[in-house]
């Protein structure tokens, strides 16, 4: 009996430590919270939701709609045929000369559905009225229905080529960049990794038809300019900008809650394994004590004092990938912005050493790696933008010319309106003529260091992957005679390596 009133007396002062924590908040974290806000907004940042919604015309004429009702139709084995496949550093194996049957049997059920997209893509309104003020609980379903319709547009591209009819894969084509350049302006973070994942869909399908030699030079000037009207780093202001609005947001809904919400991954007493609390705390002390703790004083104690750190935290990291992103935009250069970042972002996590223990929903890490991962994201689907626009130029050069240029500057004006630049550390892609009159076109990369147009990837990995090898090489198409020259000059390294 004296056991069980002592367990229940160390309970008892436990909640009684919460309410007591609740009662004195920390004043300082309030301040200074409060202070950065009101600097953020001097600098004429917009700070609410409403400030950055986009707001579309009311107009009837809205595609989002028949584009959803178009992908639920497809059929369940709807998927992306195997568009440039890499089989080795630099080199693609070409697919749509080597679709299956099983796959082309789907065609001509998916003339009719791609014809259909290709009408929603032209609507003056392309809306799927997100609801930003949700939050965590926003419906994000409209996501997989694009990338359904990016998937859709790119195999058809594939499947045209292998029956021979252009016209088709022409539209298919331009339909293909189309999906996402409808979708560009959605100022939401995932909605900015969707679009880079359908970036990478669309590049293999119009890598696949650089290869077939059936294209004018109008034909591809116009697939150049749908191209050249996307710029993926263009988006990341706005994007954080929300980012941020929500995260502020967030923080307050869970100030206002009685109850630790999903988001703050805290334990909750309806996780016992029995449902008695007396029982439980007969049975188990200490565990029950560490979740009384968790569910109570700990959390209340979130609420009062460590999560106006955790906010102040979290917007001085956002602040600090806006300004690298804003600096990539007008240096011209990534990878500059990008250590300028890392470093701001280790000197914020530094200034909150009590992040690692007391922090509930955001992820507490010394170089900032959420939005790190999101602005190299960007990058890397930008080097590729840049690299296919200007294959598309070589082209068309060779096109009209029967050779490639020695430099790139010569596609300018006629092709390029200038020359084309390296997004990662500002100066003009690299390119050279290979022997026998082919082309090497690449960017340095992640890291920033030419290496010379070394394709080889820093660490095993999915080759499909190829911006982030040692340089990011615009890929050749797979020779017998390339890919023989490939393995015997790997065999040669093995075998020096093993001696």
């Amino acid at each position: 009996m004296k056991r069980n009133f002592k367990i229940l007396l160390v309970l008892c002062l436990a909640l009684l430590a919460g309410f007591l924590v609740l009662l004195l908040p920390n004043a300082h974290s309030r301040r200074e919270l409060t202070k950065y806000k009101e600097q953020l907004r001097a600098q004429g940042e917009k700070l609410l939701i409403s400030e950055l919604a986009p707001v579309f015309p009311l107009n009837p004429s809205n595609g989002a709609p028949k584009l959803i009702s178009v992908v639920k139709n497809l059929p369940a084995s709807q998927n992306s045929r195997q568009a440039m496949s890499m089989v080795a550093p630099g080199w693609a194996r070409i697919g749509y000369s080597n679709v299956s049957p099983v796959a082309m049997l789907e065609y001509t059920q998916n003339l009719h559905a791609v014809s259909e997209l290709r009408d929603a893509l032209n609507t003056p309104v392309f809306d799927f009225h997100p609801n930003y003020f949700s939050g965590s609980a926003m419906r994000l379903d409209f996501l997989a229905h694009l990338k359904g319709a990016e998937l859709l547009t790119s195999a058809m591209v594939v499947e045209a080529l292998q029956a021979g009819d252009f016209s088709e894969a022409r539209a298919d084509l331009l339909a293909s960049v189309d999906v996402i350049r409808r979708f560009n302006q959605e100022p939401l973070l995932i909605s900015g990794l969707v679009r880079a994942a359908m970036a990478w869909i669309a590049v293999g399908a119009t890598w696949e038809a650089l290869q077939a030699e059936q294209w004018t030079d109008g034909q591809l000037a116009e697939l150049q300019a749908r191209w050249q009207e996307l710029e993926f780093l263009d988006t990341a202001g706005a994007t954080l900008n929300m980012e941020r609005a929500m995260m502020i947001d967030t923080f307050a809904a869970a100030r206002k809650s009685y109850t630790p919400t999903p988001a703050m991954a805290l334990v909750s007493l309806t996780n016992t394994p029995t449902g008695s609390l007396l029982q439980d705390a007969m049975e188990q002390p200490r565990q029950t004590f560490n979740r009384m703790v968790d569910r109570y004083p700990r959390y209340w104690t979130w609420k009062a004092s460590w999560s106006h750190d955790e906010e102040l935290y979290c917007l001085q990291i956002i602040d600090a990938a806006l300004t690298a992103a804003r600096q990539a935009k007008a240096s011209g250069a990534f990878v500059p912005a990008m250590s300028e970042f890392t470093r701001q972002a280790t000197n914020v996590h530094n200034l909150h050493p009590a992040g690692d223990e007391h922090f509930r929903i955001v992820g507490f890490s010394p170089d900032g790696a959420s939005y790190g991962r999101y602005l190299m994201k960007l990058a890397d689907v930008e080097i590729m933008r840049r690299l296919m626009v200007t294959a598309i130029a070589l082209k068309r050069f060779h096109l009209v010319h029967g050779a490639y240029p020695e430099r790139l500057e010569i596609l300018v004006p006629d092709y390029l309106q200038r020359p084309p630049i390296d997004p990662m550390d500002g100066k003009p892609l690299r390119y050279r003529l290979r022997p026998g009159g082919e082309f090497l076109l690449y960017s340095v990369g992640e890291d920033g260091e030419d290496n010379g147009g070394d394709a080889n990837r820093v660490a095993r990995g999915n080759l499909n992957f190829w911006v982030s090898a040692r340089d990011a090489v615009w890929p050749s198409p797979a020779t017998r005679e390339g890919m023989e020259e490939y393995y015997k000059d790997l065999e040669s390294a093995t075998n020096g390596v093993a001696k």
